[in-house]
């Protein structure tokens, strides 16, 4: 299993920031390609676009729209083609 998160590589360099789910575009059971948008996460002064790191199928949802969620938060979870 792998948890997609909220890659902290596009967070704002400054400390104490949090953002709001705005979408989730997955359920359980669906399908994740590597590279597909996943969720949308809204910061300040922006929308991120959180793509999957992942290929495989969600097994769970960690975060849904209204949720608040820093760096490096969980998402969904997803089981891995080819794990197991």
């Amino acid at each position: 299993m792998a948890v997609i998160r909220v890659p902290e590589e596009l967070w704002p360099r400054r400390g104490g920031w949090v953002g709001r789910v705005v979408n989730v575009f997955k359920v359980p059971g669906d399908r994740v390609s590597r590279g597909e948008a996943v969720a949308e996460v809204e910061i300040e002064k922006a929308v991120l676009v959180i793509e999957s790191p992942v290929e495989g199928v969600v097994r769970e949802v960690l975060a849904r729209p209204g949720d608040v969620v820093g760096p490096g938060g969980g998402l969904l979870r997803v089981e891995v083609y080819g794990e197991g």
